[in-house]
């Protein structure tokens, strides 16, 4: 996604906080974005880019990199298993390959993260 595409986003959700706020009669009811990557890279740096933070699951089809945010609002990165198997290196995320993963990037060690 383009730099600017992705700032156009970002300001429509700022919009859509904004309607909401002002109009409390809209229902709220579901929180999940639902984003999708197309390689196990992407996934790789999403997990890199707040570790302790994502929480991993793996279903049937996808594998998926979850965070919630205040008022229960979920983010899913999601990856079809089928991109990501036909790799020798494929692995499971687990907390701590998702920390193996970010020390490999921040320098730090894991237990460095302890407290994230």
């Amino acid at each position: 996604m383009a730099t600017t595409e992705r700032q156009a986003v970002i300001h429509g959700l700022r919009e859509l906080a904004d309607f909401l706020a002002a109009h409390p009669s809209v229902p709220i009811k579901h929180h999940t974005i639902n984003e999708f990557v197309d390689s196990r890279d992407e996934l790789d740096a999403v997990a890199a880019s707040d570790p302790a933070r994502w929480i991993a699951e793996v279903t049937d089809e996808f594998r998926v990199l979850k965070r919630t945010f205040a008022g229960g609002i979920t983010l899913d990165v999601n990856l079809e298993r089928a991109a990501d198997e036909s790799r020798s290196d494929a692995h499971d995320y687990t907390p701590s390959t998702l920390f193996a993963d970010c020390c490999a990037v921040c320098g730090e060690s894991e237990s460095a993260h302890a407290d994230d």
